[in-house]
């Protein structure tokens, strides 16, 4: 994945240490350091070992007791790892990145296998699940993986489940799993609608791709269309319970991909937007929309 920086975790937990020790004193003994850090005796010999030969660290005091502090190489690794795992625009970026990788990697399945793994630490950070269910909305709403959502009363989500979609398949062999990268290459796309008055299926292209919409006698198709647009754009800025998060996928998926006697269906339960489901001044916008084009 692009910008990843090239540490280890045990790299980074040592150095961390000793950098934190180095800022409170002049000579600091790097062992009981390591070893406070959490190391074993040998595993902080060998590391500190290591690490004078890749430049990370130096004695600059030699001794019989070692005082070896990072050096500039290895405070500048320290430095740019917790400016990154404190800006939440990138924690939110390479959240979406290291999901979509493990459902790559994996068959997927409940995010607290992800959040086991080492693809949830990013540079001293494990990401917790409201971060990684987050990632998985963003996904799901691109249409890169297929996530499962389960909230306790309205609110905090208390289980995820991921599928990868073919869609998020691509998107790791050809940008090598960037999402950003990704979409930056979409940004310059433009929907294509091409309607006609009929009973059968109508074509919907967006970003290379083709959806279904329906329209039945009654329906104009143009206007169809422009509630089927407004309804993907606007599905992420609604306030919606988790519940009526899949009902609104469920239904949006009926406009674009149902029958004519389907997609009435789905208009009424879009009419009850702002009114029987809760929702913001948005939602009742669109509802009054759906409603007027069932001629209520």
């Amino acid at each position: 994945m692009a910008g990843e920086l090239d540490i280890s975790q045990i790299d980074l937990h040592c150095l961390e240490a000793l950098y934190d020790a180095a800022a409170d004193s002049d000579r600091i003994q790097a062992m009981s350091v390591l070893e406070g850090a959490g190391l074993e005796f040998h595993q902080a010999q060998e590391w500190l070992i290591d690490a004078r030969d890749r430049g990370l660290v130096a004695d600059l005091y030699p001794t019989l007791v070692p005082s070896d502090r990072p050096t500039p190489a290895g405070r500048g690794i320290v430095e740019e790892a917790r400016r990154r795992r404190s800006s939440r625009s990138f924690l939110r970026r390479v959240a979406q990145d290291r999901l979509l990788a493990w459902a790559d990697d994996t068959a997927g399945g409940n995010v607290a296998g992800f959040m086991a793994t080492d693809y949830a630490w990013v540079y001293g950070h494990t990401l917790t699940l409201k971060e990684t269910a987050d990632a998985a909305r963003a996904l799901h709403d691109d249409g890169l993986v297929k996530a499962r959502l389960i909230g306790a009363w309205g609110e905090d989500v208390i289980r995820a489940d991921v599928t990868i979609r073919p869609r998020g398949r691509d998107v790791v062999d050809q940008y090598d799993g960037d999402v950003a990268a990704w979409r930056a290459s979409r940004s310059g796309s433009q929907s294509t609608i091409s309607i006609g008055h009929n009973e059968g299926p109508i074509a919907v292209g967006d970003d290379g791709s083709n959806v279904q919409a329906s329209v039945s006698t009654g329906i104009d198709p143009e206007a169809l269309a422009q509630l089927v647009d407004a309804l993907v754009a606007a599905r992420g800025a609604l306030g919606l319970d988790v519940g009526d998060a899949r009902e609104y996928e469920h239904n949006l998926a009926e406009l674009q991909h149902g029958d004519p006697g389907r997609a009435r269906g789905a208009l009424t339960w879009f009419g009850r937007l702002g009114t029987a489901i809760g929702t913001n001044a948005l939602g009742t916008i669109l509802g009054t929309q759906a409603l007027a084009m069932l001629g209520s």
